[in-house]
């Protein structure tokens, strides 16, 4: 459904067919003009801003308002701008990115792997109606516990709009139904009361606290047999 153009080595240019979009990536498209016109938009310029002639990146799910789409190197900028934003890091054990190139190597070296080898993995949250990168949702596997985890970071300008609760649900959701997953964890330090609140409320039942790298972490699972 999307065309490459020949250019003959110039500026590369793609056409859209309408009729060609796949059946489950109607939704996308659809609603106002505006909102098919970001919809594409935020796709075409995320897929084909590099030299190497890839292909798109995967979507993963639609939700009311988002695209849940595989990140690429192309997201660098937006990676270092999520992680070394202080308001973002407050609740987390891990240190400020120090410039893009540290964003290039954690897609590299953490997130990409999880989908070649586990077909999970972090994805970023991009906004229907304007295209924008709002963050990342996803599942995680946790080879030293053996459990995928379901996480979540938003850019602080998108808090208070009820997106991570949107993401979360369509993820944890996801991950039973499409990845036949028979549990998912979820994880927040216990003094951030906006992530843990998300876990209640998309269902997941809290089990224990846990101390992890000095910090004190609530811990939340659910199971496909309860979902």
């Amino acid at each position: 459904w999307v065309e490459r153009s020949d250019t003959h080595g110039k500026q590369n240019k793609f056409i859209v067919h309408p009729e060609r979009v796949p059946a489950n990536h109607h939704d996308i498209f659809a609603g106002t003009p505006s909102a098919c016109i970001a919809s594409w938009e935020c796709i075409r310029t995320t897929t084909f801003s590099n030299k190497t002639n890839s292909m798109p990146p995967q979507i993963i799910l639609t939700t009311e308002r988002l695209i849940l789409r595989q990140i690429t190197e192309a997201d660098a900028p937006s990676i270092f701008a999520l992680n070394s934003d202080p308001r973002v890091l407050q609740f987390l054990h891990e240190p400020a990115l120090g410039d893009e190139a540290d964003a290039r190597r954690i897609i590299k070296e953490i997130i990409l792997p999880q989908y070649s080898l586990y077909n999970l993995g972090r994805w970023a949250m991009i906004g229907k109606e304007d295209g924008q990168f709002m963050g990342w949702c996803g599942l995680k596997y946790l080879a030293d516990e053996d459990e995928v985890d379901l996480g979540y970071r938003l850019m602080p300008q998108f808090w208070g709009k009820g997106l991570a609760q949107e993401a979360a649900r369509h993820t944890l959701e996801f991950g039973f139904e499409q990845r036949n997953l028979s549990s998912v964890t979820g994880r927040a330090h216990i003094d951030n009361v906006a992530s843990w609140s998300i876990l209640e409320k998309i269902g997941m039942q809290f089990k224990r606290i846990e101390e992890e790298a000095g910090e004190t972490i609530k811990i939340y699972q659910a199971s496909r047999a309860d979902s």
